[in-house]
């Protein structure tokens, strides 16, 4: 690794000064700039102290040039941030405690709570109710429990994301988190807890994790249950989603590049879309402002083309995103980010087993697995207001279990 940065910043150095653009995409001020920009993270992610997020960094830059730079380079600037918090959190939690700070964010759990009651009285300055479609409803009073967080299923992943740091200051407090959780109404923040809680308590409390199992698992049903017979569509409507971005991602095995799911692109000319019923479909977009909205059958991938007065309700809903964070990996950067991912969980997961073990340690892994099980049915990693926290904690879990192995 050292001959490899060494190389890197002569690279640097002899090709920043020099880097001429010969083709239409920049102007040559522009692109000597976009150059600067990109080969600078592309020096800078060497030195964050993990090769598979150096390895993502350079993949992102990569993927960005590789697509002509049609789309993603904010998303490749966000994940250049998470480097540096990384890289930051890692050396200061090295010489800190890491709970005192972990435990500024049962503060903002307790304002988030206050503001979960006044979204239960109808009263919400902040939000407004919206339709399928995503259209402001103004009129209509709001009383969803989305808390400080907009979405009732990013305040759930929030809350599963405070269960385990809360347990570290007092273990009987957490069951009192069940009450909001269960307003958040989400079947896959329901895994996240149980699937979060059953990992702290069988290192922290081996006693207390064999109760927990057997209350958790006949709990996660009943939950579950009432939860698809209350809107069984809004679940079911993942797996035409996941299947058409699998369908795409093979027919660009290197990735549709950064940003690209929810963004029309040089080599994209669709976005992924659904009806009023949740039906599954694809706007494909042609000449002017014409688009061609065709139903997505996930039977052999077949397209059923539709004239927009035949559309359900004439309501689209639009898939920012396939609502899988693995499989949106897949689609914006190809089997190799997923070999990156696997390879990172892989050292993650050793770096733990060798760990002392320690509450701190467990609490800050704990939180890290929401992360890596919310994204099963939800975008954790692509909400700012969740995803500033993982870079943050991943450091702190690096930092403290290399202390324990010291």
């Amino acid at each position: 690794m050292t001959k490899i940065k060494k190389y890197s910043y002569l690279s640097f150095m002899f090709l920043c000064p020099i880097i001429f653009n010969n083709t239409n995409l920049f102007d040559l001020r522009t692109f000597q700039e976009r150059a600067f920009q990109l080969l600078s993270m592309c020096l800078i992610s060497l030195f964050v102290g993990n090769a598979w997020i150096s390895a993502f960094m350079i993949l992102n830059v990569f993927s960005l040039m590789y697509n002509d730079f049609a789309v993603g380079l904010p998303q490749v600037l966000n994940v250049f941030l998470g480097c540096i918090l990384f890289m930051v959190s890692r050396a200061y939690f090295k010489k800190n405690d890491f709970l005192p700070y972990a435990k500024i964010l049962l503060w903002v759990f307790v304002l988030n709570l206050f503001w979960m009651v006044m979204q239960s009285s109808g009263i919400d300055p902040l939000y407004i109710a919206q339709d399928a479609g995503g259209v402001p409803q103004p009129n209509v009073t709001f009383r969803d429990f989305s808390g400080l967080f907009g979405i009732k299923m990013a305040n759930g992943i929030f809350i599963s994301f405070i269960l385990p740091i809360l347990a570290v200051v007092n273990i009987w407090l957490a069951p009192l988190l069940v009450l909001p959780l269960f307003f958040c109404r989400s079947s896959i923040v329901a895994l996240s807890v149980f699937a979060t809680m059953s990992f702290y308590l069988y290192y922290t409390s081996k006693k207390v994790f064999v109760y927990f199992l057997v209350i958790g698992m006949l709990g996660g049903i009943t939950y579950v249950y009432l939860d698809l017979k209350d809107d069984s569509k809004t679940f079911m409507s993942r797996f035409p989603v996941w299947h058409s971005a699998l369908k795409y991602t093979l027919m660009r095995p290197l990735g549709w590049g950064p940003d690209s799911y929810r963004s029309y692109t040089k080599q994209k000319d669709f976005l992924f879309y659904s009806d009023y019923d949740y039906n599954h479909a694809l706007l494909k977009k042609l000449d002017g402002n014409k688009a061609l909205f065709s139903y997505y059958e996930m039977d052999n991938g077949k397209m059923s083309a539709k004239n927009k007065e035949t559309i359900k309700n004439n309501t689209l809903s639009w898939w920012d995103n396939p609502h899988n964070e693995y499989i949106q990996m897949m689609f914006e950067y190809g089997f190799l980010g997923l070999v990156i991912l696997g390879g990172f969980m892989r050292e993650m997961y050793y770096r733990f087993k060798f760990s002392s073990k320690s509450n701190e340690i467990v609490m800050i892994a704990s939180c890290l697995l929401v992360f890596f099980v919310s994204g099963l049915g939800h975008f954790p990693m692509h909400l700012a207001r969740l995803a500033c926290l993982f870079p943050i904690f991943l450091g702190g879990f690096y930092a403290k279990s290399e202390l324990s192995n010291a």
